[in-house]
Protein backbone atom coordinates (compact mmCIF):
# COMPACT_ATOMS: atom_id res chain seq x y z
CA UNK A 1 0.00 0.00 0.00
CA UNK A 2 1.40 3.47 -0.58
CA UNK A 3 2.32 5.75 2.05
CA UNK A 4 0.32 9.31 1.94
CA UNK A 5 4.08 10.66 1.21
CA UNK A 6 3.94 8.71 -1.77
CA UNK A 7 0.84 9.61 -3.10
CA UNK A 8 1.85 12.98 -2.78
CA UNK A 9 3.04 13.98 -6.01
CA UNK A 10 -0.64 12.70 -7.58
CA UNK A 11 -1.64 15.24 -10.90
CA UNK A 12 -5.22 15.66 -12.08
CA UNK A 13 -3.42 16.83 -15.60
CA UNK A 14 -1.71 13.80 -15.49
CA UNK A 15 -4.72 11.44 -14.83
CA UNK A 16 -6.82 13.65 -17.24
CA UNK A 17 -3.85 12.93 -19.73
CA UNK A 18 -3.67 9.19 -19.06
CA UNK A 19 -7.29 8.48 -19.39
CA UNK A 20 -7.92 10.85 -22.55
CA UNK A 21 -4.99 8.53 -24.26
CA UNK A 22 -6.80 5.54 -22.92
CA UNK A 23 -9.73 7.20 -24.77
CA UNK A 24 -11.90 6.16 -21.40
CA UNK A 25 -14.49 8.31 -20.54
CA UNK A 26 -15.42 10.40 -17.59
CA UNK A 27 -18.49 6.98 -16.67
CA UNK A 28 -16.12 4.57 -18.27
CA UNK A 29 -13.37 5.18 -15.80
CA UNK A 30 -15.86 6.03 -12.65
CA UNK A 31 -17.21 2.50 -13.01
CA UNK A 32 -14.14 0.82 -13.83
CA UNK A 33 -12.83 2.08 -10.18
CA UNK A 34 -16.75 2.05 -8.41
CA UNK A 35 -16.95 6.34 -8.24
CA UNK A 36 -19.21 8.45 -9.25
CA UNK A 37 -18.58 11.11 -12.05
CA UNK A 38 -18.47 13.59 -10.08
CA UNK A 39 -15.74 11.91 -7.91
CA UNK A 40 -13.37 11.78 -11.66
CA UNK A 41 -13.75 14.94 -12.29
CA UNK A 42 -12.90 16.40 -8.74
CA UNK A 43 -9.80 14.10 -9.04
CA UNK A 44 -8.63 15.87 -12.33
CA UNK A 45 -9.59 19.22 -10.99
CA UNK A 46 -6.04 20.87 -9.72
CA UNK A 47 -5.72 22.05 -6.58
CA UNK A 48 -7.66 19.38 -5.11
CA UNK A 49 -7.12 17.11 -1.72
CA UNK A 50 -4.54 13.81 -2.89
CA UNK A 51 -6.75 10.66 -3.48
CA UNK A 52 -6.06 7.94 -1.12
CA UNK A 53 -3.55 5.37 -1.37
CA UNK A 54 -6.40 2.56 -2.77
CA UNK A 55 -7.96 4.94 -4.77
CA UNK A 56 -5.13 5.65 -6.99
CA UNK A 57 -4.19 1.68 -6.78
CA UNK A 58 -7.72 1.43 -8.43
CA UNK A 59 -7.00 4.30 -10.73
CA UNK A 60 -3.83 2.24 -11.96
CA UNK A 61 -5.39 -1.10 -12.70
CA UNK A 62 -7.60 0.64 -14.63
CA UNK A 63 -5.42 2.70 -17.03
CA UNK A 64 -2.84 -0.60 -17.15
CA UNK A 65 0.19 1.52 -15.58
CA UNK A 66 1.75 1.64 -12.31
CA UNK A 67 1.15 3.32 -9.70
CA UNK A 68 4.65 5.40 -10.10
CA UNK A 69 3.47 6.06 -13.31
CA UNK A 70 0.29 7.69 -12.20
CA UNK A 71 1.99 9.62 -9.86
CA UNK A 72 4.80 10.51 -11.99
CA UNK A 73 7.67 9.01 -10.26
CA UNK A 74 8.33 7.13 -13.37
CA UNK A 75 7.55 7.38 -17.14
CA UNK A 76 5.11 4.88 -18.75
CA UNK A 77 6.22 2.51 -21.16
CA UNK A 78 5.74 3.21 -24.80
CA UNK A 79 2.84 2.16 -26.14
CA UNK A 80 1.78 2.11 -29.81
CA UNK A 81 -0.21 5.32 -31.02
CA UNK A 82 -4.10 5.09 -30.91
CA UNK A 83 -4.76 6.39 -34.68
CA UNK A 84 -8.01 6.94 -33.45
CA UNK A 85 -6.53 10.30 -31.48
CA UNK A 86 -5.03 13.45 -31.68
CA UNK A 87 -3.36 15.82 -29.73
CA UNK A 88 -4.83 18.85 -29.46
CA UNK A 89 -3.71 21.70 -27.66
CA UNK A 90 -5.36 23.88 -24.42
CA UNK A 91 -5.15 27.36 -25.07
CA UNK A 92 -6.28 28.89 -21.41
CA UNK A 93 -9.77 30.08 -20.86
CA UNK A 94 -12.72 32.01 -22.02
CA UNK A 95 -15.11 33.50 -19.92
CA UNK A 96 -18.84 31.89 -20.09
CA UNK A 97 -19.45 35.04 -17.39
CA UNK A 98 -18.70 38.73 -18.02
CA UNK A 99 -16.28 38.19 -20.42
CA UNK A 100 -12.37 37.87 -20.75
CA UNK A 101 -9.70 37.40 -22.85
CA UNK A 102 -8.71 34.08 -23.92
CA UNK A 103 -4.97 33.35 -23.18
CA UNK A 104 -2.95 32.43 -26.33
CA UNK A 105 0.21 29.96 -25.05
CA UNK A 106 -0.34 26.29 -24.83
CA UNK A 107 -1.56 25.54 -20.80
CA UNK A 108 -1.40 21.54 -22.14
CA UNK A 109 -2.10 18.84 -24.63
CA UNK A 110 -5.69 16.80 -24.75
CA UNK A 111 -5.70 13.50 -26.63
CA UNK A 112 -9.10 13.95 -28.48
CA UNK A 113 -10.84 11.02 -30.30
CA UNK A 114 -10.96 11.73 -34.36
CA UNK A 115 -14.46 11.08 -34.15
CA UNK A 116 -15.19 13.94 -32.10
CA UNK A 117 -13.18 16.54 -34.44
CA UNK A 118 -16.18 17.45 -37.41
CA UNK A 119 -13.20 19.52 -39.13
CA UNK A 120 -9.45 18.87 -39.56
CA UNK A 121 -7.38 18.36 -36.16
CA UNK A 122 -5.00 21.57 -37.35
CA UNK A 123 -7.97 23.41 -36.81
CA UNK A 124 -9.43 22.85 -33.42
CA UNK A 125 -8.25 23.57 -29.71
CA UNK A 126 -9.32 23.57 -26.08
CA UNK A 127 -10.47 25.96 -24.11
CA UNK A 128 -10.63 26.44 -20.09
CA UNK A 129 -14.53 27.94 -19.37
CA UNK A 130 -14.99 30.31 -16.47
CA UNK A 131 -17.84 31.45 -15.03
CA UNK A 132 -21.51 30.17 -15.22
CA UNK A 133 -23.29 31.96 -17.75
CA UNK A 134 -23.70 29.17 -19.80
CA UNK A 135 -24.55 26.48 -17.13
CA UNK A 136 -27.59 25.72 -18.24
CA UNK A 137 -25.77 24.07 -21.53
CA UNK A 138 -23.28 22.06 -19.52
CA UNK A 139 -20.31 24.49 -19.44
CA UNK A 140 -19.93 25.15 -15.90
CA UNK A 141 -17.08 27.11 -14.63
CA UNK A 142 -13.79 25.24 -15.71
CA UNK A 143 -15.24 22.99 -18.36
CA UNK A 144 -13.50 22.32 -21.16
CA UNK A 145 -14.82 22.96 -24.45
CA UNK A 146 -13.53 22.75 -28.24
CA UNK A 147 -13.87 24.92 -30.61
CA UNK A 148 -13.83 24.62 -34.12
CA UNK A 149 -11.90 27.59 -36.24
CA UNK A 150 -13.54 28.96 -39.09
CA UNK A 151 -16.65 26.94 -38.65
CA UNK A 152 -20.40 28.97 -38.93
CA UNK A 153 -22.81 28.67 -36.03
CA UNK A 154 -26.18 28.64 -36.72
CA UNK A 155 -28.80 30.17 -34.92
CA UNK A 156 -28.63 28.64 -31.19
CA UNK A 157 -25.64 27.16 -31.95
CA UNK A 158 -22.69 27.91 -29.39
CA UNK A 159 -19.82 29.55 -30.32
CA UNK A 160 -16.39 31.92 -29.06
CA UNK A 161 -17.15 35.46 -30.32
CA UNK A 162 -14.69 38.43 -29.91
CA UNK A 163 -16.47 41.73 -29.35
CA UNK A 164 -14.16 44.91 -29.76
CA UNK A 165 -11.23 42.98 -30.66
CA UNK A 166 -10.84 42.01 -27.04
CA UNK A 167 -13.79 40.58 -24.92
CA UNK A 168 -14.28 37.24 -25.75
CA UNK A 169 -17.35 35.15 -24.39
CA UNK A 170 -18.90 32.23 -24.93
CA UNK A 171 -22.93 32.55 -25.92
CA UNK A 172 -25.24 31.30 -28.48
CA UNK A 173 -25.53 33.34 -31.28
CA UNK A 174 -28.52 34.79 -33.47
CA UNK A 175 -28.28 36.55 -36.02
CA UNK A 176 -30.34 39.59 -36.18
CA UNK A 177 -30.74 42.33 -39.26
CA UNK A 178 -28.01 44.71 -37.55
CA UNK A 179 -25.57 42.46 -35.95
CA UNK A 180 -26.19 39.75 -33.87
CA UNK A 181 -27.50 38.93 -30.11
CA UNK A 182 -25.73 36.67 -28.07
CA UNK A 183 -27.60 34.45 -25.40
CA UNK A 184 -26.63 33.04 -22.42
CA UNK A 185 -27.92 29.80 -20.89
CA UNK A 186 -28.42 31.43 -17.40
CA UNK A 187 -31.76 33.43 -16.93
CA UNK A 188 -29.54 35.63 -14.64
CA UNK A 189 -27.18 37.31 -17.56
CA UNK A 190 -29.34 39.31 -20.08
CA UNK A 191 -28.88 38.81 -23.81
CA UNK A 192 -26.09 41.23 -25.75
CA UNK A 193 -27.22 43.09 -28.93
CA UNK A 194 -23.97 43.40 -30.81
CA UNK A 195 -23.27 45.33 -34.02
CA UNK A 196 -20.03 46.26 -35.86
CA UNK A 197 -16.99 45.01 -34.46
CA UNK A 198 -18.03 41.41 -33.41
CA UNK A 199 -16.21 38.49 -34.53
CA UNK A 200 -16.89 34.95 -34.59
CA UNK A 201 -13.79 33.16 -33.58
CA UNK A 202 -15.57 29.77 -33.81
CA UNK A 203 -18.24 27.00 -32.97
CA UNK A 204 -18.07 24.87 -29.89
CA UNK A 205 -18.48 21.33 -31.09
CA UNK A 206 -17.38 19.41 -28.18
CA UNK A 207 -18.14 20.28 -23.86
CA UNK A 208 -15.92 18.33 -21.01
CA UNK A 209 -18.02 19.13 -18.24
CA UNK A 210 -15.96 19.74 -14.88
CA UNK A 211 -18.79 18.97 -11.82
CA UNK A 212 -18.42 20.89 -8.89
Amino acid sequence: MLSIMETSGFSGRRLRTLRHQRSLSVAELARAVEKTESAIYRLEAENRAQPRADTIEALARALDVSADELLGLEEPEPREADPGLVEVPLLGHVAAGSGAIADGHVEDVISTRLTDIPTSPDHVYWLRAEGDSMRDAGILDGSLVLIARGQDPGDGDIAVVLIDGEEAVIKRVYREQDGICLVSANNDYRPIHVGGNVRIIGKVVLIETRLP
